[in-house]
């Protein structure tokens, strides 16, 4: 039995092998309104997560996580290098380290904290954990005509490429009531925003086509997770707007669309 991702966890949070600590800032306010964290010491401003270069660099590749580390140059001291965190809570910052080590998110806490795991994943470019954290938000994430102008929003800056395509199907199943709720005049102001919903409103009308024809035709009948599936499975980025993928997945010269 392969004991690789026994021994990875084993060495999360390990003081004696760690070569770099990430100090957490602890807000008590913040706690106790997102639930308190207490992995030490409950009144603890301060959270310590022992981390290694080598671990973030390979199973977190360019993230900033990674990018954090570099320069801090160990090999003629005996100190370990410090990297202060302040822009996160620590169970979320907890929860994305064992993530990136391995380790295994529990049902409960995709299904109430999807949407801080996107937070924390996109500000730390931690990929796998965040289109992973989409996936629950959209499963569980309950969609109103009050609330998918905000969502579309947020999908938007947060680059949640599935959520919009999600939403903007939404608002196509619901034009009149979206165009008559009172956020719609929000949406108007985004050129990005617009031009993702006429491109998926025209995509859908080539899906009343005949559908005879292969290559990249086909590819845009695909949802945004049927195209990363396709390239996760060749083992090539995932991540990206409907037309990056469709570009990675192209028929190169040759070859025939499968």
């Amino acid at each position: 039995k392969n004991e690789f991702a026994q021994n990875m966890m084993q060495s999360f949070m390990d003081e004696t092998t760690a070569d770099v600590i990430f100090e957490v800032k602890h807000d008590n306010d913040e706690a106790d309104a997102q639930g308190d964290y207490d992995p030490s010491s409950p009144t603890a401003k301060n959270v310590l997560f022992y981390a290694h270069k080598i671990v973030l660099q390979f199973c977190a590749k360019g993230s900033s996580l990674a990018s954090l580390c570099e320069g801090q140059d160990t090999s003629s001291s005996t100190t370990t290098p410090v990297v202060p965190i302040s822009d996160i809570h620590p169970e979320i910052f907890h929860q994305m380290l064992q993530y990136v080590y391995g380790g295994e998110i529990a049902a409960a806490e995709w299904e109430t904290r999807s949407k801080d795991f996107i937070d924390a994943a996109d500000r730390y470019g931690v990929t796998n954990l965040k289109i992973e954290a989409e996936a629950w938000y959209v499963k569980h994430f309950e969609m109103t005509v009050e609330n998918v102008i905000d969502t579309l929003l947020y999908a938007d800056d947060a680059r949640c490429f599935l959520l919009k395509e999600v939403c903007t199907k939404f608002i196509l199943e619901n034009v009149k009531e979206v165009i008559a709720s009172d956020s719609f005049e929000s949406i108007t102001q985004s050129t990005s925003v617009m031009r993702e919903i006429l491109s998926l409103a025209s995509m859908n009308k080539k899906k009343q086509g005949d559908g005879k024809k292969k290559g990249i035709e086909d590819l845009n009948k695909l949802s945004i997770n049927e195209l990363r599936a396709k390239l996760y499975d060749r083992g090539e980025e995932f991540d990206g707007p409907r037309e990056t993928l469709i570009a990675l997945l192209e028929p190169r010269t040759g070859e025939e669309f499968e």
